[in-house]
């Protein structure tokens, strides 16, 4: 005898739509004439060894860290606080760990060809 209630299925994260398929890809690309490419940046207000996080002394210093971004056409869409523990014991003092969405409009390729 069942319930009724649909079998848990597992997620694909692959297909089209779900959040997870679109954050693994550069460039997500809309149903417009558009796609959108999008860059992510981590910072950190204390050392880290993992040379991706990017170090800086206050969460002012990112509008400058930024900037190169910026020149090429970038926009900040977000920035996520994020508080991870530090080290496997320890639950205090916490690392601050910022991230920051910037993306920028691009043409879709179908219509960034000339018109023959």
């Amino acid at each position: 005898m069942g319930c009724g209630l649909r079998k848990l299925e597992d997620p694909d994260d692959s297909s089209p739509g779900k959040i997870f398929s679109t954050l693994k890809r550069p460039q997500v690309e809309t149903k417009t004439e558009f796609a959108y490419e999008y860059v992510l940046l981590d910072f950190t207000l204390q050392a880290s060894s993992n040379p991706e996080v990017i170090k800086i002394n206050s969460i002012l210093d990112i509008v400058t860290k930024v900037e190169n971004y910026y020149l090429k056409g970038y926009i900040v869409g977000a920035i996520h606080p994020v508080i991870q523990p530090v080290g496997q014991r320890k639950h205090l003092p916490a690392s601050y760990l910022y991230r920051v969405v910037l993306s920028r409009l691009k043409l879709s390729p179908k219509n960034s060809a000339a018109p023959s």
